[in-house]
């Protein structure tokens, strides 16, 4: 089965005589090209037909809909998705899957992702006053509350 050759750009999937309804759907096409050559050419129109509707079927509207390639340092090539939109499923299916509630993990993700943001803005601040600070910069002629911080680095009032 794996050395049958596949449909390929030379040898692309043959279309059916009938088109579909739905216009074909470039991941469709390429999930085409998958199939081995013998395999396509002993399915009759109708199957093919039959075929190519439920890849095209595949292909959902959401409100946002974001699809993106990367090039990461790290990852190497990778892709980002962000989905967006009314939820469609029904609520057993949600339930058998799992997915009716936010799970601990998702939650701790999210306040570690907030503890992260808090402690780097205030870790900007900081270093901004130190900056503002070091350059002889006053804001104002009280001292401010991160003085002591300013004493701390540099040693002087």
């Amino acid at each position: 089965m794996g050395s049958e050759p596949a449909c390929t750009e030379s040898t692309p999937a043959p279309q059916p005589d009938k088109q579909p309804d739905l216009p074909p759907d470039p991941q469709a096409v390429a999930m085409l090209h998958r199939v081995p050559l013998r395999l396509w050419q002993s399915l009759d129109d109708e199957q093919r037909e039959l075929l190519l509707r439920v890849l095209n079927a595949q292909k959902t509207n959401h409100a946002l809909d974001y699809r993106v390639s990367l090039d990461t340092i790290f990852w190497g090539r990778c892709y980002l998705t962000v989905l967006a939109g009314p939820e469609r499923r029904h609520r057993s299916r949600l339930a058998a899957e799992g997915q009716t509630a936010l799970p601990r993990q998702a939650g701790l993700l999210i306040g570690l992702v907030l503890l992260f943001i808090t402690y780097a803005l205030f870790g900007a601040i900081v270093f901004a006053y130190l900056l503002k600070s070091a350059l002889g910069i006053d804001l104002s002629d009280e001292a401010s509350v991160l003085h002591p911080l300013y004493e701390l680095f540099f040693g002087r009032s």
